[in-house]
């Protein structure tokens, strides 16, 4: 029917950017990656209405204190992939390494578990920065190819009690910037936001 041609093969015209959420109707959804997932609040309860209002099933594990070298070592990504054979992934992962004094080391890292999630549909919603970080968005960014890379750096969201984690509110505002950008498939190109992180500090 209809479905053969949402496959990874490329439709007429061949673009890049998918249209709208027309195609998410019965497709799996895997939100997965460390704390700021949410665990079931935050930003992916705000995920989940969007996207089961579309007619996709949701589903979400978060990690506390992942971190970009963890998870593309230990075996719960393939896991999580092998069981719940998602469609789409969207990644929440970063937030533990934006203080590392050598984030370009994590470079193969972010390719390893990029390589792993391929060819689903994917995307990585970078840590929602709260101090300058030291370069690991920016590792990131020029990494994650085929993924798409949602830059949350510098993002006035309301926070819980530690100044880092958003609160529902927070992941409520979180999620209708990401959607927003998922919708459209507007996402900056690589290095596009580079210069704003040197502001952050202000």
């Amino acid at each position: 029917g209809s479905e053969r041609h949402h496959q990874h093969g490329c439709g007429e015209p061949c673009h890049p950017a998918w249209l709208g959420t027309a195609q998410l109707q019965g497709k799996t959804v895997l939100h997965c990656g460390d704390s700021m997932v949410g665990g079931p609040a935050a930003l992916s309860k705000a995920l989940e209405g969007k996207f089961k209002a579309e007619g996709a099933k949701f589903v979400r594990d978060w990690q506390v204190s992942a971190s970009i070298v963890t998870y593309d070592h230990e075996s719960r990504l393939r896991d999580l992939l092998a069981r719940h054979k998602p469609d789409v992934v969207v990644l929440t992962l970063g937030a533990n390494d934006v203080f590392v004094p050598f984030p370009q080391s994590m470079a193969k890292n972010v390719e390893g578990i990029v390589k792993r999630i391929a060819p689903r549909e994917c995307y990585w919603i970078g840590p929602p920065t709260w101090k300058p970080d030291t370069g690991i968005v920016a590792v990131i960014r020029e990494h994650v190819a085929p993924c798409k890379f949602f830059d949350s750096s510098n993002m006035k969201l309301q926070r819980a009690g530690d100044g880092i984690h958003p609160t529902d509110k927070g992941g409520a505002d979180w999620g209708d910037k990401f959607w927003e950008a998922f919708t459209s498939g507007t996402f900056p190109a690589a290095g596009a936001s580079g210069p704003a992180l040197l502001d952050a500090g202000k």
